[in-house]
C-alpha cells in the first residue's frame, strides 16, 4: 500500500486535537479588532447572559460552563462525540450573543473568522449543522436532514423549530419529547390526508395512519384498550427507530402534497409550452 498524501492523514479525525484547536482560538485574546480579550471575556463584559432567554438561572459564562462541564470537555484525553457537539454548541450560542449586538461588534480579526470556519468544517464532518433559531435566541448543532430543513420552510414556524429540534443530538433515546414532535407533526398530517388520497396519494396515507396509530404515538398502545402485543414487546431501541421512521415518513408525505398541490401545477404549465 502506497503513503497517505498529508492530506488524507490531515481528514482522519482526532477528537482531542480538534476539540484543543477549537480551545486555543476560542481563548484567543485577538478576537475582537478594538479590545483585546477572549469571547468568554467579551460575553461577560457586556453581560449577554442576564439577559438571554436561555440563561437557564446562569449569571455568566462561568456558570453555563459548570453546567456543561466544559473543563473536563477541554481536559478529557478522550472526548466523545457527544462531548465535541456539546463544545460546538456553547461556542456557537456566545457567537450568536456577540454577533446579534451589532452596535458593539463591527469588526473581528481573522483569529474570529478561524475560529468561526473551523466549526463549521467540523461539525459538518460529524454530519451536523448549526442552526441558528432566531424567534428563540439559540443556536442548535443538529444533525444533517436535507428533507426536515425542507418541511420547516413550508409549515409554520413552530412546528419548522420542533422538526429542526428532532435532529438534535441529545434527542437521541429521548422518547417522549420524539413523540411530542410526531404528535405535532400528526396533526399537520391530519389536516392534509384527505388531500393525499385525493391525489392518489391512497398508500403513502394510509401507511402514516398506520404507524400513528399502532407504535405508541397517538394511543397508548402498551397496556389498556389500544394495547398492540408486537408493540408492547418491543425494546426502546426499537420503539426508536420506528419512531425515527415515522418522522421520516410523515416528511415525505408533508413535502409530497407540497408538490402536489403548489409545484405540479408550475411544472404542468411549463410543460405546455413545449
Amino acid at each position: 500500500m502506497g503513503r497517505k498524501s498529508i492530506f488524507e492523514q490531515m481528514e482522519k479525525l482526532n477528537l482531542k486535537y480538534e476539540v484543543d484547536v477549537l480551545r486555543s482560538l476560542f481563548n484567543s485574546k485577538s478576537i475582537k479588532i478594538v479590545k483585546y480579550r477572549s469571547i468568554e471575556e467579551d460575553v461577560d463584559a457586556w453581560r449577554y447572559i442576564p439577559s438571554w432567554k436561555h440563561n437557564n438561572r446562569c449569571r455568566n459564562c462561568n456558570d453555563i460552563r459548570n453546567k456543561l462541564k466544559i473543563d473536563h470537555i477541554e481536559a478529557v484525553t478522550q472526548p466523545s462525540v457527544g462531548d465535541i457537539l456539546t463544545y460546538i454548541e456553547y461556542i456557537a450560542n456566545l457567537l450568536y450573543l456577540i454577533e446579534r449586538d451589532t452596535t458593539r461588534h463591527k469588526g473581528f480579526t481573522p483569529d474570529y473568522h478561524l475560529l468561526k470556519k473551523n466549526l463549521n468544517s467540523l461539525v459538518a464532518e460529524l454530519h451536523h449543522e448549526i442552526k441558528i433559531i432566531y424567534s428563540e435566541e439559540k443556536v442548535l448543532v443538529v444533525e444533517i436532514n436535507p428533507t426536515a430543513t425542507a418541511v420547516a420552510d413550508i409549515v409554520d414556524e413552530p412546528l419548522g423549530i420542533k422538526l429542526i429540534q428532532y435532529n438534535h443530538y441529545l434527542m437521541k433515546g429521548d422518547l417522549e419529547t420524539k413523540r411530542d414532535v410526531l404528535l405535532s407533526l400528526a396533526d399537520k398530517f391530519e389536516a392534509i390526508k384527505s388531500e393525499l388520497k385525493n391525489y392518489s396519494q391512497t398508500v403513502i396515507a394510509d401507511k402514516v395512519s398506520f404507524l400513528l396509530n399502532n407504535l405508541n404515538i397517538r394511543h397508548n398502545n402498551l397496556d389498556g384498550g389500544y394495547k398492540k402485543e408486537y408493540t408492547a414487546n418491543m425494546d426502546k431501541t426499537e420503539i426508536e427507530s420506528w419512531y425515527d421512521i415515522t418522522y421520516d415518513v410523515l416528511l415525505l408525505a408533508i413535502l409530497t402534497h407540497d408538490y402536489i398541490k403548489n409545484i405540479k401545477p408550475d411544472i404542468d404549465s411549463l410543460q405546455t409550452h413545449y
